[in-house]
């Protein structure tokens, strides 16, 4: 009895030794780990870094989660290191139908998207809680989802790819193609410069814009409304549109090209004389006759808008000033000149303010009322549409593979 028992105690107690012995190393570790996490959270609380670092570890308990979910939330922030951004830039992130898009090609789309909305909003950004200077996941755009702005950017870059490739998808199968005037500007696109996005990259986020847009051109005239809808819209939406300032005794807008020749004083007072006003309706003339002596088309007047206006708000646009109305606050030989009921689509003329001589070209005059129901039935139409055609590819996106890479958007 003493042999059969005395292994089996043996065999018992030899294991609770070194099992406690065990669990007693691990927990010791596990306290001293968790006094240094303590301490240092201490220490970086009084350096007001605490914010920071419960991000960190919120991030990092999240990325260990392997029953997260393959969506906008699989990443609490998918900024990489720009080393990692190129190494990933080829990698497939979304397809649908035959197209294809890629990390190299997210960053073009993401980028433009943050650097449109940042220059759009710029002066609102502070009140949506917007610091440019500071990592955009860290950043919540939506209290009530939580979303970041990061997140809310790479959706908004995503769905703006899908509408891309959708058209070009019904264009190919159409057997659109693009211009030689359109190809010639993607061969001489100079590279801009975006970590982990390639040449190639580049040229393919240029390419499907342009192609998709160029196919959609061929659908707008199908998603006009026409003269009758229009009619009927105002008829049934008439006490909203007036009270938007969209009635039908509201006026017109108008659109305007011009090109200033500013006045210059030569005299030692810098008083403007005679002589000076006279140098600058010469010049003024000297570029009407060169419009007038060549195709006489919008397009060219535009072109020496570029070339000859001194106006900072219209010489980079071909001079182009739209939506003006009678209560434009412009000065007013300028605005009489658009205002007059005798005004032809064409015309052109020479008017003079105090900024010197203006070459006037009058590009068209619409009702507002016309204008704005024609916008807001075109966006419905064109909303419904691509919400019909979305139904009929699908959407397929890895957020698994998505590498973004870091532009300091300040430093532009």
């Amino acid at each position: 009895e003493v042999l059969e028992t005395a292994p089996e105690e043996v065999v018992e107690i030899a294991p609770e030794k070194k099992k406690s012995g065990v669990w007693k190393v691990i927990l010791a570790v596990v306290g001293i780990i968790a006094v240094a996490v303590i301490l240092t959270g201490a220490i970086l609380y009084s350096m007001g870094l605490a914010d920071e670092v419960a991000y960190k570890f919120e991030t990092l308990f999240h990325n260990l989660n392997p029953w997260r979910e393959n969506d906008i939330d699989y990443r609490l922030n998918y900024t990489v290191k720009d080393s990692v951004a190129e190494e990933k830039h080829s990698e497939v992130v979304a397809t649908l139908g035959n197209q294809k898009l890629t990390n190299g090609e997210l960053q073009a789309y993401y980028w433009s998207g943050v650097s449109y909305f940042a220059n759009k909003y710029y002066v609102y950004l502070e009140d949506m809680g917007l610091d440019l200077s500071k990592p955009l996941n860290e950043q919540i755009a939506d209290e009530a989802s939580g979303q970041t702005f990061q997140q809310m950017f790479l959706l908004d870059a995503i769905e703006n790819w899908r509408t891309y490739a959708i058209l070009t998808e019904l264009g190919e199968a159409a057997g659109h193609k693009i211009t030689a005037e359109q190809q010639k500007y993607l061969d001489e696109l100079e590279m801009e410069k975006i970590p982990g996005m390639s040449t190639e990259d580049f040229y393919e986020y240029n390419r499907l814009s342009i192609y998709a847009l160029s196919y959609y051109d061929t659908l707008y005239s199908s998603l006009m409304p026409t003269a009758e809808q229009m009619e009927q819209y105002y008829k049934d939406n008439e006490v909203t549109l007036i009270g938007k300032g969209f009635g039908k005794d509201n006026g017109n807008y108008y659109a305007v090209r011009h090109i200033l020749i500013e006045v210059e004083a030569t005299g030692e007072g810098k008083t403007l004389t005679d002589a000076d006003w006279a140098k600058c309706k010469a010049e003024a003339q000297k570029v009407l006759d060169e419009y007038l002596a060549g195709e006489k088309t919008e397009s060219s007047f535009a072109a020496l808008a570029n070339k000859y206006s001194a106006d900072p708000g219209s010489k980079t646009n071909g001079g182009l000033y739209e939506m003006l109305t009678k209560g434009t606050n412009f000065v007013e030989p300028f605005k009489n000149w658009y205002l007059d009921a005798s005004r032809q689509v064409g015309d052109v003329e020479l008017v003079q303010t105090d900024y010197g001589y203006h070459v006037m070209y009058f590009s068209s005059s619409t009702p507002i009322w016309e204008y704005e129901v024609n916008a807001e039935m075109l966006t419905q139409n064109t909303t419904k549409f691509m919400e019909d055609i979305k139904k009929q590819y699908a959407l397929n996106v890895d957020y698994t593979k998505i590498a973004l890479s870091y532009v300091n958007l300040l430093e532009e």
